[in-house]
């Protein structure tokens, strides 16, 4: 496989996770009035899906032993891979905690 057809691939992919990152961030980011929205959307998306995400890159990028690549770059990639990873997580976790309250949809 050439470079170029690499290169093509990999922005290929960035500008697909982009996007998929676009339609997370718009999908799970609403404002709750239900009690059930409040634990899926506020305490869910918002906070453990957000903390879990800077947490995550920070811890990672401090516990690397790598000397090729700093902490800094090992940090945005993070942030950029894991923004919908983690918002999804946080969504679910949201639900679980929703259906263990006995809160309902």
């Amino acid at each position: 496989m050439s470079r170029g057809t690499i290169y093509l691939l990999l922005a290929a992919f960035g500008f697909a996770w982009i996007g998929l990152t676009i339609w997370t961030v718009r999908r799970l980011w609403r404002p709750s009035s239900t009690g059930y929205e409040r634990m899926v959307y506020h305490f869910g998306v918002r906070l453990f899906g957000i903390g879990s995400w800077l947490l995550f890159a920070i811890v990672f990028s401090l516990r690397q032993h790598d000397d090729l690549i700093s902490p800094a770059v090992t940090a945005a990639f993070i942030l950029f891979i894991g923004l919908p990873i983690f918002l999804w997580a946080g969504y679910f976790w949201g639900r679980g905690m929703a259906r263990f309250y006995g809160l309902a949809e």
